[in-house]
C-alpha cells in the first residue's frame, strides 16, 4: 500500500465511533494523500488503510464503525464512495456529478455530502442499503450552499444529534480588505486637521 516510510504527514482524522483509533490523510511524496489509521486510540503508529495511485481524502466513518466513506479522484473528479472499512466487497460511487465532505447521519442510514465547489454547492442526502451488499436507494438534494467556508482535506460541517439541524461557518459578507496606500502622508493630514 502506498502510506509507507515516505508519509510526511497525517491530517484531518476522525476518530472510531468506540476510540479505538483514528482515521486520518496520510500525505506522502510518493502517492499524494491516502487514508491510513493511527491505532491505539490515536497514539500508534500510521498505517495503511485505503492508498492509491489516485488521491483519497474527507474519511467519514459510519457510526456502527463498519463503513467508510471517502472521496477520490479515481474517475478523473471528486466523487464520494462507499466501502467496508475491512476493504470486503467492492466500494460503491455515491455521488453523481462530484462530490466532497461526506458525513453520515447519527443513525447511518444517509450520507450527506457537498457538490461543487465554493459558492456553487448543494447539499445532497443519499439514502443507503447496508445490509450483506452496500447500495444507494435514492439522491435527493436538501439546499444550495452559497457562502460555506471550505478547507481541504477534512469535513467542514456538522449535522445536530437530531438530524434537523447543520453547522457550518459562513462567508461574512461584511469582510474587507483594506490597502491603505501613503499611510504616512495621510496620518499627517489627518493630524494637521484635527489642530
Amino acid at each position: 500500500s502506498p502510506v509507507s516510510a515516505s508519509t510526511v504527514s497525517a491530517s484531518a482524522a476522525t476518530p472510531m465511533p468506540d476510540a479505538s483509533a483514528l482515521v486520518t490523510v496520510a500525505n506522502s511524496v510518493d502517492s499524494g494523500s491516502d487514508l491510513a489509521w493511527v491505532r491505539g486510540a490515536g497514539k500508534g503508529p500510521i498505517e495503511p488503510l485505503l492508498g492509491s495511485r489516485f488521491n483519497e481524502e474527507f474519511p467519514s466513518v459510519s457510526p456502527d464503525g463498519r463503513w467508510l466513506a471517502f472521496v477520490s479522484n479515481q474517475s478523473g473528479q471528486n466523487q464520494v464512495y462507499v466501502r467496508s472499512l475491512t476493504g470486503a466487497g467492492d466500494q460503491v460511487q455515491v455521488s453523481l456529478t462530484g462530490g466532497t465532505e461526506p458525513g453520515w447521519s447519527r443513525d447511518g442510514r444517509e450520507l450527506f455530502y457537498r457538490t461543487g465547489a465554493g459558492l456553487g454547492s448543494e447539499f445532497i442526502t443519499a439514502s443507503l442499503g447496508l445490509g450483506t451488499v452496500l447500495e444507494v436507494k435514492a439522491r435527493r438534494t436538501l439546499f444550495p450552499v452559497t457562502d460555506m467556508v471550505t478547507a481541504t482535506p477534512h469535513r467542514n460541517w456538522d449535522i445536530s444529534p437530531d438530524g434537523q439541524s447543520f453547522a457550518m461557518v459562513r462567508f461574512n459578507p461584511a469582510t474587507r480588505i483594506m490597502v491603505i496606500q501613503q499611510l504616512p502622508a495621510l496620518v499627517a493630514r489627518l493630524q494637521g486637521a484635527a489642530r
